[in-house]
């Protein structure tokens, strides 16, 4: 059987897709301020951040991980894509994670997401 891998959140058209949730944040709250979501891969929040910096780039973004396993905070204070030492197994298994991928760090880098 043939088939064809999607990744579940470093593809391309996989992050373009959750960058429809961004357009109807905007299109819902035209007004958005800021927008929390979960950072797992960082597709999603990098679909939602591309879609929203094009219509509302005053809005804040923030990716939200667990303090066991907040590989973004962690890199975004090293100005660099690094490993999160203290990476601890949570109830939020699909959120956070032991690193930011090469690929996915210029994405987040680049889209003014926070992490808090």
């Amino acid at each position: 059987m043939k088939g064809r891998l999607v990744h579940p959140f470093d593809d391309d058209r996989f992050i373009a897709g959750n960058g429809t949730l961004g357009l109807e944040i905007v299109e819902a709250l035209p007004e958005v301020g800021a927008i929390v979501a979960p950072l797992g891969g960082g597709g999603l929040l990098a679909g939602i951040a591309a879609a929203v910096a094009e219509l509302r780039p005053q809005t804040r973004i923030f990716a939200a991980e667990p303090a066991t396993a907040a590989p973004l905070s962690s890199s975004l204070a090293a100005g660099k894509p690094v490993y999160f030492d203290g990476w601890a197994p949570s109830f939020v298994d699909g959120a956070g994670g032991k690193s930011v991928l090469e690929t996915m760090w210029p994405l987040c880098r680049s889209l003014r997401v926070h992490s808090q």
